[in-house]
């Protein structure tokens, strides 16, 4: 290696230890300081709710896939004491038609499922909505944790003289300090946990020892407890045909993870191998599409062709949206995603996790907490295409389901909510003890 080399690594070495400095300098010095006010005067705003009549709470929402809420929004309707309303919030990640679009798809599905919402974009006026001079919640709930997914006005740190509360929009399997412990955690008034488990890791790894996290249960249980009704979201319902949903996640970059490259082929062909026996409804991820679109071996006109196929063949369909009557009325789950690892067992249903060998078992058990490692334990598992073949075949077509009861008893202990009561309850009962 020549002199010049030298000097260009050397410097590489040096940017990349100054980079370290300075997040550790952020993480330690501006970021706690930022949290140790805002905790403050979180304690200031909660007094000023005391005693109110009506309270005006705002629930941020991205994109319909995500919601998980209905039941705490509906609640909250029918009280007297609070006056909730829907906020749909830019997914800024996407183009700004991309983001356009979205954000009307998404405020029209809320509208005519009879929630009061508001669109954050004015046409008219040509100006994004002011939270606190056009809605003034008293309390906001945040939806998604990420600041670069956000429009920034809609972030948590622009929006600091409001009480904030967050649900996790996905059951939290893992063990990661981001997942615990982002600026926007440690800043939240109340943060509502899906178990135990999860409330200590909080303890661990948050920088304020997770005095804002409260166990409540996961609001997905209230989409599935007592529900005997579903609406039928399959097209060409056929006397004797078994249901299975393909979920692939959308992490196409981690060769470790994701599987769609693996099956996305595959899964078509077998589609029309089974017509006479499954109907496959294709459920990616939001921002797998986009994330197709910018990848070099595909772009937009393969990406967009490969998801026409699906809406076009007689037994399959794409979904991209809610998915709680899917689910009730599908038979069995094909994925690789982190949610429904968890999400799926609430059906009891039969779920098979695709696997890459010697990397996502070894995940499951390195990095995943208990309940992450008893849901994935409480799956089928395909390391090839054999592997598949095998449940359809053996489990969804013939009913061998050896695994039942493991679904079962990790329903038992880790889903049901704590006190006899529904998650919305749950929530409700701790915001009224505020009040």
């Amino acid at each position: 290696m020549n002199i010049f080399n030298r000097s260009i690594l050397a410097y590489r070495v040096f940017r990349s230890y100054l980079s370290r400095i300075r997040s550790l300098l952020l993480y330690y010095t501006v970021e706690s300081y930022i949290i140790k006010k805002q905790q403050a005067l979180n304690r200031q705003l909660e007094k000023k709710i005391q005693g109110k009549k009506l309270v005006n709470v705002c629930f941020f929402v991205l994109d319909s896939s995500i919601w998980k809420y209905d039941s705490l929004y509906f609640l909250m309707e029918k009280s007297t004491q609070f006056n909730p309303v829907l906020l749909i919030t830019p997914y800024m990640t996407f183009s700004e038609s991309e983001r356009m679009e979205k954000m009307n798809a998404t405020y029209n599905y809320f509208k005519n499922k009879g929630y009061r919402v508001i669109h954050s974009y004015n046409n008219k006026k040509e100006q994004w909505l002011d939270v606190m001079s056009e809605i003034s919640p008293d309390i906001i709930f945040y939806t998604n944790p990420y600041h670069a997914i956000n429009k920034k006005e809609y972030y948590i740190r622009h929006l600091s003289r409001i009480l904030s509360c967050y649900i996790s929009y996905g059951y939290m399997m893992e063990t990661y300090r981001w997942e615990y412990d982002l600026l926007f955690h440690n800043l939240l008034w109340l943060q509502f946990s899906e178990s135990e488990v999860n409330h200590n890791i909080s303890k661990c790894l948050m920088r304020i020892g997770g005095r804002n996290n409260i166990v409540t249960g996961y609001p997905f249980y209230d989409l599935f407890c007592g529900r005997t009704n579903y609406n039928n979201v399959w097209k060409n319902l056929k006397n004797g045909h078994k249901k299975i949903i393909w979920a692939p996640h959308h992490s196409i970059e981690y060769n470790a993870i994701s599987t769609f490259f693996l099956y996305a082929d595959v899964m078509l062909e077998l589609a029309e191998k089974y017509k006479d026996k499954l109907q496959i409804a294709f459920k990616p991820h939001p921002l797998l599409l986009q994330k197709l679109y910018n990848w070099p071996e595909w772009g937009k006109e393969r990406a967009d062709s490969y998801y026409n196929k699906w809406m076009s063949l007689a037994n399959c369909q794409y979904e991209s949206g809610d998915y709680v009557d899917l689910f009730l009325g599908s038979d069995a789950m094909i994925h690789d995603s982190m949610s429904f690892t968890v999400e799926y067992i609430y059906t009891l249903k039969p779920v098979l996790y695709l696997d890459r060998k010697n990397s996502v078992d070894q995940r499951g058990l390195l990095d995943y907490n208990q309940v992450g490692v008893e849901a994935y334990r409480s799956h089928y598992h395909a390391y090839d295409l054999g592997g598949i073949y095998d449940f359809l075949n053996d489990v969804v077509l013939k009913g061998n389901d050896p695994l039942y009861m493991k679904r079962n008893d990790f329903f038992t202990k880790h889903l049901r909510p704590l006190n006899g009561c529904s998650v919305a309850e749950n929530i409700m009962s701790i915001l009224c003890s505020y009040l």
